[in-house]
């Protein structure tokens, strides 16, 4: 029973007492019988405050664990945040290194293929202007007495055709003279 089931039956013992005390006098049989009744509500009472005392003991074990648990998630949140921290800065770290080792890839593929380019091509490492032309090997080829049964037919220029003016069809010569028929 609860404290106050114990407290209403009290106070209906009281009640009872007050009534039977107004219609009949003092009896032997009234008296014994309040003492049972005082002794049960005293035993209730009793029960009711152990279960209240084991009920506050429940409850403070109860926050008690409950505290242990709240520090706990915290460490393990706290944790969590650290390793997440780590791991992007791993992440970092790896992106770094990898842009790195693809530029460095990127920089040797470019020298390799210079490399390659100025070994199949020796002459075009040089500049323009010490290259030989045309003219100037045939004239060397020539001083050093090189003969060839062919004759060499001289070959034109590359800008031979360049230099060439077309005349334009739709300009009228006579006009630009003043000689023009009317």
């Amino acid at each position: 029973m609860s404290i106050m089931s114990a407290l209403d039956n009290l106070s209906n013992l009281v009640h009872e007492a007050i009534q039977f005390k107004t219609t009949s006098s003092t009896n032997d049989e009234f008296v014994e019988m309040l003492k049972q009744k005082q002794s049960t509500l005293l035993l209730e009472r009793d029960e009711a405050v152990a279960i209240k005392n084991a009920l506050e003991v429940n409850l403070a074990r109860a926050k008690v664990d409950l505290m242990a648990v709240n520090s706990q998630l915290l460490e393990a949140i706290s944790q969590k945040l650290q390793q997440q921290k780590e791991l992007e800065a791993w992440q970092d770290d790896m992106e770094q290194m990898i842009q790195k080792a693809l530029n460095e890839r990127n920089e040797q593929q470019k020298v390799n293929a210079l490399r390659r380019i100025q070994a199949t091509s020796p002459n075009q490492s040089k500049s323009w202007f010490f290259r030989r032309t045309r003219h100037n090997s045939e004239d060397s080829e020539k001083s050093s007495g090189s003969a060839t049964s062919e004759p060499k037919t001289p070959q034109p220029s590359r800008f031979s055709s360049w230099l060439r003016r077309k005349p334009n069809p739709d300009v009228d010569m006579s006009s630009s003279t003043g000689d023009a028929v009317s």
